[in-house]
This record gives structure tokens, C-alpha cells and sequence, in this order.
């Protein structure tokens, strides 16, 4: 029994000896080193010089989203797409809303060979929560260019914005875009990345 006690304690003796080396050697203002007295050796050691870590600069690097982004052109079938831009208004024309719109730029071209129809219904927004939003039918009323069911010739191409109602506090946005508007659930879609 007393080997035991004797075990235990010489183990909490030995942890805080090591705790207490560890913290002598990890402190900001290490003591030096003293020089060795030992003759047998050609090993002097007297005021070491300091070692430079190098600076981690990880933190600074802004790691690039996975996907499509703006500018990237995506294809989907006879569509081809790229997000232009984003910007966030408290209103569009005369509507205003509690939150804020969401309007996005887009460039849509017709890469078949057949004309295709494109509207502001091709479109969902999703922001950073997962939450999805569907295009705001009477703020995309007054956008100068606008996509209502325009039909595109193969090899033109047409830009538009799109703007959607979101909560204030909506962030980390993403784009998806459809090949038709009615099958929304299965239709193929891209998604794009419209975070800044």
C-alpha cells in the first residue's frame, strides 16, 4: 500500500517538475543559458542567438470559394450563364421593403441552336443560412433591364438583373440558375458563388 502511496506521489512530483521546466522554458523572457563548464567537450554554449520563427501568414489569405464565381461563365444545357454583379438597395423604384433587395446582374446567352425563353423565374437566391428566396416579382417590375420570358435566338445573349426581398441580416450569398422555370425541384441547375 505504501508503494503505491509512494508511486503516486513521486508521479504528481514528477509532473510538476516537468510543468515547472515547461514554463521556465516557454516564458517571453527566457533567462540565457549558462555558459558550460564541461572540459571534455568543444561544445561552448554562452549566449545562444535567438531563433526566428517565421510569421504565419495563413490567417491573411482569403481562401477563394469553391465553384463558379462572378465573371465565371457556366454552362447548363443550351444556357450559358455568368453573374456580372451584386448589390444590396432599401428599395427598387417605388417599392421599399423592411429589409433589403439583393439585385443581381446577369448575362444569359443561348449556346444551342434553337431560341430558348429566359425569365427572372430561372433564378433563386440563397444566402449564407440555407434560407432561399424566389425573385421579387414587383421590385424586377421597375429594373430598367429585366427578364420577363424573353425569347433568345441562338447565339445572342442578353443581360438583365434580377432582384430579390431578403431579411436584413441576410449575408454569404449564392446564385442558382435554371434551365426552365416550371421544374424547379428537378430541373439541372448551377450554382454561383456571389460572395465580394
Amino acid at each position: 500500500m505504501k508503494d503505491k502511496i509512494y508511486g503516486v506521489i513521486g508521479a504528481v512530483v514528477a509532473l510538476v517538475v516537468i510543468l515547472a521546466v515547461s514554463g521556465k522554458l516557454t516564458s517571453d523572457n527566457p533567462e540565457p543559458l549558462p555558459a558550460s563548464t564541461n572540459t571534455g567537450s568543444s561544445v561552448v554554449l554562452a549566449d545562444a542567438p535567438k531563433a526566428t520563427v517565421p510569421e504565419d501568414k495563413s490567417e491573411s489569405v482569403t481562401p477563394k470559394p469553391k465553384g463558379p464565381v462572378i465573371g465565371d461563365r457556366v454552362k447548363l444545357g443550351t444556357y450559358e450563364f455568368t453573374a456580372t454583379g451584386i448589390s444590396e438597395k432599401g428599395s427598387v423604384g417605388d417599392i421599399t421593403t423592411e429589409g433589403k433587395f439583393v439585385v443581381v446582374s446577369v448575362k444569359v446567352r443561348n449556346v444551342g441552336s434553337k431560341p430558348v425563353n429566359i425569365d427572372s423565374n430561372y433564378f433563386t437566391l440563397y444566402d449564407s443560412n440555407g434560407r432561399k428566396y424566389d425573385p421579387s416579382s414587383d421590385a424586377n417590375s421597375y429594373l430598367k433591364q429585366q427578364f420577363a420570358f424573353d425569347s433568345l435566338n441562338p447565339g445572342l445573349s442578353r443581360k438583365a438583373q434580377v432582384a430579390f426581398e431578403v431579411p436584413i441580416d441576410a449575408v454569404g450569398f449564392s446564385l442558382d440558375a435554371r434551365d426552365n422555370m416550371f421544374d424547379t425541384q428537378y430541373a439541372d441547375k448551377v450554382t454561383i458563388n456571389l460572395s465580394k
